[in-house]
């Protein structure tokens, strides 16, 4: 009984030493206070490394780049709505450069990019949202990593 009640007492007893705060009090302060910040702060830096950006690059610029709808063989592929690309092409590949070549982007914009490529809901993919919106979409994003830029 006496080895079982120094085996509790000694991470308490050792907590006391160093001046740390017990165990509870910081589990409870990182479940509900600093931890749920410091998750979305980690989630935003890891949406903006370059990795990520070239990757949503070069997804930018191999949706502009269709010119054709998919054979009925490619089964992974999610229709893309060709007019709306061919009336954007362009600003796909000039947003496709600023994502690239941008040192510090508005992480927003980054998501705003993602959002328009993964999206099946997005103006790419859907016939019942309105092309204006696509344009819009492009516009804001264009806007974010232009502040950013080199």
């Amino acid at each position: 009984m006496t080895t079982q009640q120094t085996l509790t007492s000694q991470p308490q007893l050792a907590a006391e030493v160093s001046g740390a705060p017990p165990l509870g009090e910081i589990l409870r302060t990182s479940r509900y206070g600093r931890w749920r910040s410091d998750v979305r702060a980690f989630r935003r830096a890891w949406a903006v490394r370059p990795r990520r950006r070239r990757a949503l690059a070069h997804e930018l610029r191999s949706t502009a780049a269709l010119t054709e709808p998919p054979s009925r063989f490619d089964r992974a592929t999610i229709p893309v709505l060709l007019d709306r690309v061919a009336t954007v092409r362009a600003e796909m590949l000039d947003l496709a450069v600023a994502l690239e070549c941008s040192s510090d982007p508005d992480p927003d914009a980054v998501a705003v990019v993602r959002k328009l490529l993964r999206d099946g809901c997005s103006p790419i993919y859907n016939p019942n949202v309105p092309a204006t919106q696509l344009t819009a979409a492009l516009g804001a994003a264009r806007a974010g990593l232009a502040t950013g830029s080199v």
